[in-house]
């Protein structure tokens, strides 16, 4: 009896601890194999996306950033970014640590360059539960980070390789452009929940469902979200039984 109450006290805990942990982004359409700025400089033909389609991740520090030019590196290593890209890294500063998810081009007879697709912050930042009205006005706050944001599906238009989506905030009408890398059924006028990288003023996102609102029993244990709430709740029943079972 004892070992099953423990046993199901341990699995619970894995189940919170899964319930509270946010999302990550490994294994995303917008991060690829990591190579060093050493590595593509010394084998440059082998990453060159001018001969051979190959998307690359990059880490590392912006060492300069103007309104004309861009490097990432440090004092051994440096790589130009395309400054015609100079948008993706609104709000960035130098010294920032990035990770970029693009194509590198060797050019022998110049600089070499990569061109960035997508750019974060490195780690990964995480913003849930924004309000779209404050992604639009503040860009530069909410550039290169994840973000979750709900509101009404307005507009949607399928092609080749993704869709393209509106959604509409629900008091502000403020509306964000969503570039959605799957599959989905969802029609205007749905409440829809989308999380994603936001990059240029747009949400790029493999996440958009059906906005379901969670049942809250904040007012029972205040503080808890709804799966953790009643993980707890269980919990405590465990604990009781527990104590049962000792008397």
């Amino acid at each position: 009896m004892r070992k099953a109450i423990l046993f199901s006290c341990i699995l619970l805990l894995s189940i919170l601890y899964a319930c509270c942990s946010p999302a990550s982004s490994a294994n995303s359409v917008f991060e690829a194999d990591i190579v060093s700025i050493e590595e593509l400089q010394q084998n440059p033909t082998r990453y060159d996306s001018t001969t051979a389609y190959r998307r690359i991740s990059i880490v590392s520090n912006i060492n300069e950033i103007s309104t004309h030019s861009v490097y990432v590196g440090d004092e051994s290593y440096s790589l130009k970014i395309d400054p015609t890209r100079r948008d993706m890294l609104l709000g960035f500063e130098k010294g920032d640590e990035v990770k970029m998810t693009g194509h590198f081009i060797y050019r022998p007879l110049d600089e070499d360059m990569f061109l960035p697709k997508y750019v974060m912050h490195h780690p990964v930042e995480h913003v849930a539960d924004v309000q779209i009205e404050d992604v639009l006005k503040h860009p530069e706050n909410f550039n290169g980070k994840y973000l979750r944001i709900k509101g009404n599906l307005t507009d949607i238009r399928e092609y080749s390789t993704n869709y393209i989506i509106y959604i509409t905030d629900t008091e502000s009408e403020e509306r964000i452009k969503v570039v959605f890398h799957g599959v989905t059924i969802l029609e205007p006028g749905t409440l829809v929940e989308a999380e994603g990288l936001f990059n240029e003023n747009t949400l790029h996102s493999e996440q958009v469902k059906k906005y379901r609102d969670p049942l809250s029993i904040n007012t029972v244990l205040p503080g808890f979200s709804s799966p953790a709430a009643i993980v707890a709740l269980v919990l405590s029943g465990i604990a009781l039984m527990l104590k049962k079972h000792r008397d």
